[in-house]
């Protein structure tokens, strides 16, 4: 089962990546809150609830490890919180994200972006051209997914995830 496979490959990469403290407390935070979230929009007040059932999270960002990093933490936190749950980052084929994600054991899928703030006018004039492309992709990826929360943490190619998700009523963290 191709599900099952994905579960034992992301807790694999929960066990293997090395957690400073400060980035565990952050993590862990992090995941607690969004199982609160996760049970108040079930009707539920506690939180163990959806850490019993699992989770469906979205990470959206990239480009460089200081967006990236904090996005794992989390991933790894949600995973240790609620075993069940299934964590996917979404970012570009020319990120970061392209080469550390896979080989952190979490899926990645990706979309087309292009920055826009202090580019040269023909980068610009890409990076806008490139915003019909990025809402499609990240529409595709969201409808695949399913998230029931998408945490946005920074880089380019979160803006247009996280904007999808929140018009269409997903539950979004930044």
């Amino acid at each position: 089962d191709a599900a099952r496979g994905g579960d034992q490959v992301q807790r694999k990469a929960v066990a293997r990546i090395p957690e400073d403290r400060q980035g565990l407390r952050v993590g862990r935070a992090l995941a607690f809150f969004i199982m609160a979230h996760i049970a108040r929009r079930g009707g539920e007040r506690d939180p163990c609830v959806a850490q019993a059932a699992g989770v469906r999270v979205l990470v959206a960002g990239g480009g460089t490890g200081g967006h990236l990093y904090p996005g794992i933490a989390v991933a790894r936190a949600v995973m240790a919180a609620a075993p069940g749950s299934v964590v996917t980052f979404v970012g570009t084929a020319a990120g970061i994200e392209s080469r550390v994600v896979p080989r952190e054991g979490f899926a990645l899928d990706t979309i087309r972006s292009a920055g826009l703030k202090g580019k040269s006018l023909s980068a610009l004039a890409r990076g806008v051209g490139l915003l019909p492309l990025s809402l499609l992709d990240a529409w595709r990826v969201i409808g695949r997914r399913a998230p029931q929360v998408v945490v946005g943490v920074g880089g380019y190619s979160s803006g247009p995830v996280v904007l999808l998700a929140a018009l269409r009523r997903i539950r979004t963290m930044v």
